[in-house]
């Protein structure tokens, strides 16, 4: 396998996953995949690994490793500021639109990691060649839904 190129804890977790492939069930598909970034800001680095212990007791590993840059929108507050003076006789009002930084939750990051997972699994599918089943396999219906929540952060 050739040098993967991440963070010294998920260097550790993929270790770890690695000493345990050899005790799995024959026949079993085992997956690790973690999302992290160097750099803490809008990247996200993405590994996938996936494990296969077959009956002559060999482990095959398979890794997808991505690089990707993105930007989060921002929240959009509406602010009414309204002013009147004797007893509302006179009045005047404006709106301003202010965007703020929207901070990842932990909901936005778990959206970001089924969208890379889906990445994935049609990679592996290719590199299978099961091309009729990726062709048959719509995501658009995931992508859909991935993004469905993101609407409500569109400027």
């Amino acid at each position: 396998m050739a040098a993967l190129k991440v963070d010294a804890a998920n260097r550790q977790k993929i270790q770890e996953f690695l000493e345990f492939a050899p005790f799995t069930e024959v026949g079993n598909w085992n997956m690790m995949r973690s999302m992290y970034s160097a750099k803490k800001q809008s990247d996200a680095q993405y590994i996938c690994l996936m494990t296969y212990r077959d009956e002559q007791d060999r482990i095959s590993v398979y890794q997808v490793n991505m690089r990707n840059k993105f930007k989060v929108a921002p929240d959009i507050l509406i602010l009414r500021s309204s002013k009147s003076s004797w007893g509302g006789l006179f009045s005047s009002s404006s709106e301003k639109v202010v965007k703020v930084p929207h901070a990842m939750t932990p909901a936005d990051l778990q959206q970001l990691l089924d969208y890379f997972d889906l990445i994935a699994m049609r990679r592996f599918m290719k590199l299978f060649n099961r091309a009729e089943e990726v062709q048959s396999y719509d995501l658009s219906d995931e992508l859909d839904q991935v993004f469905s929540s993101l609407d409500e952060y569109k400027v």
